[in-house]
C-alpha cells in the first residue's frame, strides 16, 4: 500500500512540475499530431492519418517524426510534454528548411523492472541546423534522418 502512494506522488509531482514547464517557442506549433501512421517518406506533405489524400503544409511549416527503439517513451518539446512515440509535431522553419529557433526534444524512456534504469535523451535543434525528416532515439543517443530534397 505504501508504494502505491508514493508512486501515485512521485506521478502527481512530475505532472505538476511538466505543468509549470515555459510556454513553447514560437517555432513549434501545439501538437496537433497524432501517434505516427503514415508510410516513409520526408514527412512534408504526408497526412499523418490518411495515406491517400495529400496535405500540403503552409510555406516555412514542416512535420517532424519523433521515433524511439523502444517505443512508447516520453517526448518533451521546449519543456512541454507532447505524448509518447511515434510522435509527429510540426515546426516551423525558413523557406530554405533551417530551424527559425533553437529547439529542445527530450525523450524519456521508463525503467519497466529494477535490473534497468530509466534515461532521458536531449537532441538540440539549432537555427544552423537544417529541420530532419525523423529523428530517431535509443537509450544510447539520437539519430538525425535527412529530409529527402527534390
Amino acid at each position: 500500500m505504501r508504494s502505491y502512494f508514493l508512486t501515485l506522488s512521485a506521478v502527481l509531482f512530475l505532472g505538476l512540475v511538466a505543468g509549470c514547464a515555459t510556454t513553447p517557442s514560437s517555432s513549434v506549433k501545439s501538437p496537433k499530431a497524432s501517434p505516427t501512421e503514415t508510410g516513409k517518406g520526408d514527412g512534408h506533405h504526408e497526412n499523418p492519418v490518411t495515406k491517400s489524400k495529400e496535405v500540403l503544409l503552409p510555406e516555412g511549416e514542416y512535420r517532424l517524426e519523433i521515433e524511439s527503439t523502444p517505443n512508447d517513451a516520453m517526448v518533451v518539446v521546449n519543456g512541454i510534454p507532447v505524448g509518447r512515440t511515434p510522435r509527429t509535431i510540426e515546426i516551423a522553419g525558413t523557406k530554405h528548411g533551417f530551424f527559425r529557433d533553437q529547439v529542445s526534444v527530450k525523450v524519456r524512456f521508463i525503467s519497466t523492472d529494477a535490473a534497468h534504469q530509466s534515461q532521458t535523451i536531449e537532441e538540440m535543434l539549432t537555427p544552423l541546423d537544417r529541420i530532419p525528416a525523423t529523428v530517431k532515439f535509443t537509450p544510447a543517443g539520437a539519430t538525425r534522418v535527412a529530409r529527402k530534397t527534390s
